[in-house]
């Protein structure tokens, strides 16, 4: 009996933990290679992103200056912070990766997605007061703190933490329990 329970509790763990990574990547496919790659849905996927490099040449000639230092915050238009941020996504997280992100921010054309590159730009060019948060967009996950990770994020840690706890209780209390 106590191999059957402890049997049951290990994949009670397992299905709890593995569930919402199976979730998470139900929008990757492998490819021949076997490599992950993003199952595409053409109403969230635009264009190609532009360069960093590029995006930052082109804002520097529009606003007339010469270092990226030199630009005004308040004289940077949102579209261009959108257009700066989405570059910066793409250099810190290049090709399908980025496109990962976009679609789990609400896809191409969604207000929250065109928050976060705003605030992605805004942070860039150090226009804001959270220069290693954004802030701005609401945070990569949703904005509601808990550092890097956000309020959905910091929810499954401690879903995690106590599922574990509750784990490790049980399997002592039956493994006392059939050594009496």
């Amino acid at each position: 009996m106590q191999k059957v329970i402890g049997f049951l509790l290990t994949v009670l763990a397992v299905a709890v933990f593995v569930q919402p990574a199976a979730a998470q990547m139900a929008q990757f496919s492998q490819d021949a290679d076997g490599q992950a790659e993003l199952v595409r849905e053409p109403e969230l996927h635009g264009d190609i992103h532009e360069s960093l490099d590029i995006v930052l040449v082109q804002l520097l000639a529009k606003y007339d200056t010469d270092t990226a230092s030199d630009l005004s915050c308040a004289a940077v238009s949102n579209d261009d912070f959108e257009r700066l941020g989405d570059a910066v996504m793409e250099s810190m997280h290049p090709g399908q990766a980025h496109e990962a992100m976009d679609a789990m921010l609400g896809g191409e054309g969604s207000a929250r997605l065109a928050a976060v590159h705003i605030g992605m730009g805004k942070n860039y060019l150090g226009c804001t007061a959270y220069n290693n948060n954004f802030a701005q967009g609401g945070g990569m996950m949703g904005g509601f703190g808990m550092g890097s990770w956000g309020f959905v994020g910091g929810i499954w840690a401690i879903n995690g933490v106590l599922v574990g706890i509750l784990l490790v209780v049980l399997i002592r209390y039956f493994w006392n329990r059939g050594n009496k």
